[in-house]
């Protein structure tokens, strides 16, 4: 299963006006089915039933790994003064 992205690069997928993503065959909006247990959404097409893969982002863990690498480079930094 390709990645919407990957979709939205190959013109299998576009956006409409209200940035939707559609299918380019059916000109269908797509379906989204949320499993909270995996770290992708599938995107489907309710005419074809062709399926993409959506990742999700989490904005959480991304601020604290950001963090953690700020701390770690200032602490390499110090540690090149000493």
């Amino acid at each position: 299963m390709k990645t919407t992205r990957k979709g939205l690069r190959e013109g299998e997928i576009y956006k409409d006006t209200y940035e939707r993503p559609t299918c380019s065959n059916c000109e269908m909006v797509l379906k989204k089915e949320n499993d909270p247990e995996e770290v992708y959404a599938v995107r489907i097409c309710p005419e074809c039933d062709r399926r993409w893969k959506e990742l999700h982002w989490r904005h959480g863990d991304c601020a604290r790994q950001e963090r953690e690498v700020k701390i770690e480079v200032q602490m390499n930094s110090n540690a090149c003064l000493a």
